[in-house]
């Protein structure tokens, strides 16, 4: 059986000598590899999250129980409905008037809340104001909304997680580059960027593995979108920066090899 050209990436990314070839490779294209690397890591840990989803009804359910009695109240008024996005809306609020759900996820409206799961479902607002009374629907609702919105969230994460580990790459490309520009381990820009983009696969799979575990042992060092960057990753990643820098001066048959592929 032929093994995927990306799978053979990966595998590439964690041998040495493979780092004479993955250097001169554009760096766009070492991004786009970075890029499909993330996309599958994020998707394996999405696979973790899917019973947390699933059992969060229970879970509202049971902490509801509880209180004795739980009243909500809340005056909020609009000068014009809240509509995201703009053109074709995944959600409108609108609490001065009375809507039917067409098109969109969610509806929330003067008197009823809306959304689509494998059909249109409606619960009274009023019944937000008693959630002890009605838990079993609140606690639904709530489990229902988490699934229709968790791809949404998902794909928000994956924009965020992209960007700081394109600065991550950029910014440890950019710190080995000036360090070793005077020695006879040196490289072009681009090739130090490339090494980069290919250095940090096992900083992506550890990173997001963990996460719907604990990644409290990565040792949080600082936040960047709202996201954790680990004294832990940065080690790791710098040592792999080394080993491919090393590893793109040793001989290999990496050449031979995508000769014949």
């Amino acid at each position: 059986m032929r093994v995927p050209e990306f799978l053979k990436e990966v595998i590439r990314s964690f041998y040495a000598p493979s780092y004479k070839h993955l250097a001169r490779r554009p760096f766009l294209q070492s991004l786009k590899y970075m890029s499909k690397t993330l996309l599958i890591a994020v998707a394996i840990s999405s696979l973790f999250f899917i019973p947390q989803i699933l059992l969060i009804g229970g879970s509202i359910e049971r902490q509801l129980s509880n209180f004795e009695s739980l009243t909500l109240s809340a005056n909020a008024s609009q000068a014009s409905a809240l509509i995201v996005p703009s053109r074709n809306p995944w959600i409108i609020v609108d609490l001065a008037n009375n809507r039917t759900l067409s098109e969109e996820l969610l509806v929330i409206d003067a008197n009823k809340v809306q959304y689509r799961m494998f059909k249109i479902k409606e619960i009274p607002r009023a019944q937000f104001k008693n959630p002890t009374e009605h838990s079993k629907n609140i606690a639904s609702v709530v489990r229902n909304l988490a699934i229709l919105l968790a791809p949404g969230i998902a794909l928000l994460i994956y924009i965020r997680l992209w960007l700081k580990y394109l600065l991550m790459i950029i910014a440890m490309g950019t710190l080995f580059f000036i360090l070793l520009d005077l020695t006879r381990y040196k490289h072009k820009y681009k090739e130090m960027l490339s090494i980069a983009a290919h250095a940090i696969t096992p900083v992506i799979f550890i990173e997001l593995i963990s996460a719907p575990l604990t990644a409290i042992h990565l040792l949080p060092v600082g936040k960047f979108l709202g996201l954790n960057i680990y004294l832990t990753s940065i080690i790791l990643f710098a040592g792999m920066m080394i080993y491919g820098i090393v590893g793109s001066f040793l001989p290999g048959k990496e050449k031979q090899k995508d000769k014949s592929e």
